[in-house]
C-alpha cells in the first residue's frame, strides 16, 4: 500500500451498550459459524495490529458502514 493508500471495510459496526440493533442480531448468528460482528473499538484494534489507524466510520443507508483506515 502506498503512503496515501486507504483500506475500506464494508461491514456492520456494532453500537455500544445494550440497545437492540440489527448488527447485534447478526452477531448472534455469526457465533454459530465461529465469526462475530465488531465494534468501532474492535475495528481500531485490528487496524492497529495491521499497522493502520482507523480514521472514520461512515454510516450508510443500509445496515452496513464503511470503516476507513490509513497507514499509522
Amino acid at each position: 500500500m502506498n503512503e496515501n493508500g486507504k483500506v475500506l471495510v464494508v461491514d456492520n459496526v456494532i453500537s455500544p451498550g445494550n440497545d437492540p440493533g440489527w448488527g447485534k442480531l447478526l452477531d448472534i448468528n455469526m457465533l454459530i459459524i465461529g465469526g462475530r460482528e465488531r465494534t468501532k473499538n474492535e475495528f481500531a484494534a485490528i487496524f492497529r495490529d495491521a499497522g493502520l489507524k482507523l480514521t472514520r466510520v461512515v454510516p450508510t443507508k443500509c445496515p452496513l458502514s464503511i470503516v476507513e483506515g490509513v497507514r499509522a
